[in-house]
């Protein structure tokens, strides 16, 4: 299958199952049914937020949809590969686990093989200060 590169996004430091990588084959699940889960998280003066956190709520989701989650070891590693190619003090990685290539239509082929995906991305500007004092927030009652 053809990978498409990220128009727009061909300078973003990218890893896929651990490997450096500029594109997604087409027959990607997670790119055809959104048939996956991604967490995204700050990292703040090198360390990632709420790290633990995120990788148990992305384990949690990847067994709801019967995906087999990487170790926790392997998404550490693409973690420590993408922070080690930068000096920046705030950045994003977003963790994607996809079901992999294979299968057309909903019912996804059970050859399909999990898709471990990490990017660095740059921080939402004006983030400092909230992350500094905190934000207000509120119930919403709107259903």
């Amino acid at each position: 299958m053809t990978e498409a590169g990220a128009t727009g996004s061909a300078h973003l430091p990218a890893l896929i199952d651990g490997a450096p990588a500029s594109g997604l084959p087409l027959d990607d699940r997670g790119l055809a049914y959104g048939d996956g889960v991604f967490e995204t998280i700050l990292v703040y003066r090198g360390q990632p937020v709420w790290w633990s956190e995120h990788l148990q709520r992305l384990r949690r989701g990847a067994a709801v949809l019967g995906i087999e989650s990487p170790s926790d070891e392997a998404w550490e590693q693409d973690f420590a590969q993408l922070s080690s190619a930068t000096s920046e003090p705030r950045w994003i990685i977003k963790l994607m686990l996809t079901r992999g290539s294979g299968g057309r239509g909903y019912m996804p082929s059970p050859m399909s093989q999990a898709r471990r995906i990490a990017l660095r991305l740059p921080a939402p500007r004006g983030t400092t200060q909230a992350h500094a004092t905190g934000i207000a927030v509120r119930w919403c009652s709107t259903r």
